[in-house]
């Protein structure tokens, strides 16, 4: 089960993990302090593995070429 959004919806993520048979996958995505929150509070309940993935892309800077961050995402991966 894959979660790309929506985390801080009330019950979601609970009613995901409810919903997951055993020996299920479930990963989720964020950006957000809040959604974070969750993902840590889960990872603490539930084990499973806490990601942050940090990308950056090479833009021009005057004559030469650096590095633009985006925004970090937190992924919390676990099977049931």
């Amino acid at each position: 089960m894959f979660i790309g959004g929506g985390l801080t919806a009330p019950g979601l993520l609970d009613a995901c993990w409810d919903a997951l048979p055993a020996g299920g996958r479930l990963v989720a995505n964020t950006v957000t302090l809040e959604s974070e929150a969750l993902l840590a509070d889960r990872y603490r309940r539930h084990g499973g593995e806490l990601v942050r993935l940090a990308v950056a892309h090479a833009v021009p800077v005057g004559g030469f070429t650096g590095w633009r961050q985006a925004m970090p995402v937190t992924q919390w991966s676990v099977t049931k």
